[in-house]
């Protein structure tokens, strides 16, 4: 009878097999990878869903008027729109719609400013959109995905693509490409979007800007 090897594989058949599951985990991952951020893309559409009811039922609450993307408190300190809604408990308690799964270390989502005076976001304080005023409210862009609590077009590059086709989050007041080269955004009619980074830019000046009289300036 003969005895069993006290190792039955022997050192070339082990490193056979690691090397297999090692080419099997690299085929496997970059497929994981797009699986959790395809889950991660349509709680963001989610989050961003809420977050558009919010926006409209603070305007329901002050004369059509959206939230102003920045405002003076009551305690003459400026705030942003984030705060702002929080504050007045527009947004869950745990404020999940101010914050794509994603990106859950900074901040998640901005409002568009492009159509602002100025690139300077002095441009935006104490003027608030007024709903009623946006054309085509389907079409234009009032936030989304980005890597500020405001975006707008990369105006030292208008014509490139520079900024807009920046994956890093840390790029500069841009919309964020997180969801497989695609971006959510909150449209001012209140659907939630998901574009690709591509179409995205081939169309920038038509989803971002909208006539300057929507924006109340006294």
């Amino acid at each position: 009878m003969k005895s069993l090897s006290k190792y039955p594989f022997s050192l070339i058949e082990l490193l056979v097999v690691i090397s297999i599951l090692a080419i099997l985990a690299s085929l496997l991952s970059p497929t994981l990878k797009r699986t959790i951020e395809s889950a991660y893309q349509v709680e963001c559409s989610s989050n961003q869903k809420n977050l558009a009811i919010s926006l409209h039922l603070y305007a329901d609450d002050h004369s059509d008027l959206f939230v102003p993307i920045h405002q003076t408190n009551s305690d003459n300190r400026l705030e942003n729109w984030k705060t702002s809604l929080t504050k007045a408990q527009y947004t869950d308690k745990d404020n999940l719609a101010l914050t794509c799964p994603s990106q859950r270390e900074r901040s998640s989502y901005g409002m568009n400013m492009e159509s602002f005076p100025s690139g300077s976001f002095r441009s935006t304080i104490d003027r608030p959109i007024m709903r009623y005023r946006i054309e085509e409210p389907s079409t234009k862009v009032q936030a989304g995905d980005a890597t500020s609590t405001i975006f707008y077009r990369n105006r030292s590059n208008p014509e490139g693509s520079r900024g807009w086709l920046n994956f890093e989050e840390s790029a500069f007041r841009t919309v964020a490409y997180r969801h497989v080269e695609k971006c959510n955004l909150i449209f001012f009619d209140g659907h939630s979007e998901s574009i690709d980074m591509r179409v995205f830019w081939n169309k920038v000046n038509d989803y971002l800007t909208f006539q300057k009289d929507a924006i109340k300036m006294d």
